[in-house]
């Protein structure tokens, strides 16, 4: 709004400018919007975050099959673990943020001569103790006669 004043000789002149409520209003219209990106940074952070552990963990279940398949037959039951506390790299560490399990088993009945490996890894989802369900990565491996 343009308020008119006096000039020291009673011309009256037009002040440029703005009043209290119209700055008041703007601002609380700026901080409406600078919430909203906030809250949606805030919000991308935190899915990347989880897509980001979630790679990992397919990534460690994916080494750990790798891993098997240099094994013999004979010490691949060496693999077997139940939630082992392991870190971002696949490293067993007790204060580890990921757990692993592995389940080796043969099953000749079905399919004969090979040997079923099963990872699964649960991995962080928020701060704190949150843990996802088991990303489950399978494979059957072929024994050498």
């Amino acid at each position: 709004m343009m308020k008119l004043s006096r000039h020291s000789r009673g011309v009256a002149r037009r002040c440029a400018g703005f009043t209290m409520t119209e700055v008041m209003v703007a601002s609380m219209i700026l901080m409406l919007f600078i919430g909203g990106f906030v809250g949606s940074f805030i919000m991308a952070i935190r899915t990347l975050n989880v897509s980001n552990n979630h790679y990992r963990a397919t990534s460690i279940a994916q080494n750990r099959i790798q891993r098997a398949r240099s094994f013999d037959y004979g010490s691949l039951t060496l693999l077997n673990e139940t939630e082992v506390a392991i870190d971002r790299h696949g490293n067993i560490n007790s204060s580890g943020e990921f757990r692993r399990s592995t389940s080796i088993s043969t099953n000749t009945a079905t399919a004969p001569h090979t040997v079923r490996i099963q990872v699964q890894v649960r991995y962080p989802v928020r701060t704190g103790d949150n843990l996802s369900a088991p990303l489950v990565v399978d494979n059957l491996i072929a024994v050498r006669m």
